[in-house]
């Protein structure tokens, strides 16, 4: 994690898939 978050997108699946990316 850099400690910066992304602008989430509206879409639930994609604010999932963005959570998990920054995880990883």
């Amino acid at each position: 994690k850099t400690g910066q978050h992304p602008p989430t997108p509206r879409s639930p699946l994609l604010r999932s898939a963005v959570a998990v990316a920054f995880a990883l």
